[in-house]
């Protein structure tokens, strides 16, 4: 597209330079003249790859200095002719780097206003699919069980309150002659297959249907998670000591899926499992009262035929409430650093560290503030049954640094919450 001009110019020098003279008329031969490339340029993209929103006029200056004649269409979009010698405009992405590049980097935003978590169909967690991701992060392998099982084999792994086990009217054999209500019993099983086979670390879980018939129709089929580990916490590396599986490994992990599957849900842990659990190692995971989770070792009488100790667990997603996917929020790092204070306060018997982290959660903080209980004594001089527990207080100013005045007075109204409705007594 260029001759023609490369041609005038050359008229030109000839004429001024070397005294000749120019000739009217042009002969002009472009047998394969290509058409100019047009794009298209949408509003909403343009605003979502740019981070802000341009008005109309800038964005029609920007274009036009780029000599691509812009022309505004109907549906809020921009046509535009891409002239010959910029190749590098391909695609829309590229004319949004030349719309930013003339407006200015400087308009760009430097931080992401918000990303949103996969979105389902449904717009609900697949909380089969998030624990699945997150097991096999942690190095668990899927173990895939019948659905059915022999009459009896899972009444140790259920609730007492869960019904007997539907009964298959033609079962294939006999130790499958009911739907499994637990998926502990397979993989127990798969459990004792690798002892057999001189596998001694062995991380398994299924997440899967289970069947508790109902008073009519067909049974419910609450999805659950379940959990069997054994062997050593941590594949063996020079780094570190061998350690055996312990209860506190189970239960992080516990969380971990709890957590993932309902975020920030205020979940109860006491003791207790069911009766394939160790009396005296396990415990239950409670929401509102329901039971949502179980973790322990399991009863010597059932691990008598095993050479290890084992620990499993099981979790019932059904039995959480409903939650949509989250989006993630972003905020800039701070640039200042974090004070901390230390409050040291006596608890006494029954007195739950829950119930104290609720109150003082509840107390305005001049800016985000995080309290944790960093040490825990009992004995004497404290009366029997209570605990010394030192509080750390954490506040992270964002925008101006928090003067000593500030901080002694949030410290002091947590002060006055412990001991005023708490009534509890500080200590230093």
């Amino acid at each position: 597209e260029g001759v023609r001009a490369a041609q005038d110019m050359a008229v030109r020098l000839l004429v001024e330079l070397a005294g000749g003279t120019a000739d009217r008329g042009w002969v002009d031969l472009y047998p394969g003249a290509a058409e100019a490339p047009r794009l298209r340029l949408r509003r909403a993209e343009l605003t979502r790859l740019l981070g802000y929103q341009p008005s109309d006029e800038e964005t029609r200056q920007a274009l036009t200095a780029l000599e691509l004649e812009p022309r505004e269409q109907d549906d809020g979009t921009w046509e535009l002719i891409v002239p010959s010698w910029r190749v590098d405009l391909e695609r829309e992405a590229d004319l949004v780097e030349e719309v930013a590049r003339h407006l200015g980097y400087d308009r760009v935003p430097t931080s992401m206003t918000g990303l949103p978590e996969i979105e389902f169909a449904s717009g609900v967690i697949d909380r089969g699919e998030l624990a699945r991701d997150l097991l096999a992060r942690r190095g668990f392998h899927e173990a895939l069980g019948y659905a059915m099982i022999g009459l009896g084999e899972d009444d140790r792994f259920v609730e007492p309150e869960i019904p007997a086990p539907t009964e298959l009217t033609h079962p294939i054999v006999e130790t499958m002659a009911v739907l499994r209500r637990s998926t502990l019993p397979g993989l127990l099983r798969a459990v004792d297959l690798n002892l057999r086979r001189g596998n001694q670390d062995v991380r398994l879980f299924e997440v899967g249907k289970v069947f508790h018939p109902a008073a009519e129709g067909f049974p419910a089929e609450p999805l659950r998670a379940g959990i069997v580990w054994c062997g050593r916490a941590r594949p063996a590396h020079w780094s570190e000591p061998d350690r055996e599986v312990q209860w506190f490994d189970l239960a992080g992990l516990v969380d971990e899926v709890l957590e993932s599957a309902a975020p920030g849900l205020e979940l109860e842990r006491g003791p207790g499992g069911t009766r394939a659990h160790h009396p005296g190692l396990s415990a239950n995971w409670r929401h509102e009262g329901t039971q949502v989770a179980w973790a322990g070792a399991l009863h010597p009488e059932l691990s008598a035929e095993l050479s290890l100790p084992l620990w499993l667990a099981e979790i019932d997603f059904d039995r959480l409430p409903a939650r949509r996917s989250v989006v993630a929020e972003y905020a800039p790092l701070p640039n200042l650093g974090a004070v901390e204070r230390d409050i040291a306060v006596v608890l006494p018997p029954g007195r739950s560290w829950k119930e104290v982290r609720e109150a003082l959660a509840a107390v305005a903080a001049p800016v985000p503030v995080g309290i944790d209980a960093v040490d825990r004594y009992e004995g004497k001089p404290l009366p029997a049954g209570s605990a010394a527990v030192t509080l750390r207080v954490r506040l992270q100013p964002d925008r101006a640094s928090l003067t000593e005045e500030t901080i002694e007075e949030y410290r002091q109204r947590l002060v006055n919450e412990l001991t005023g409705p708490l009534g509890l007594e500080i200590r230093g």
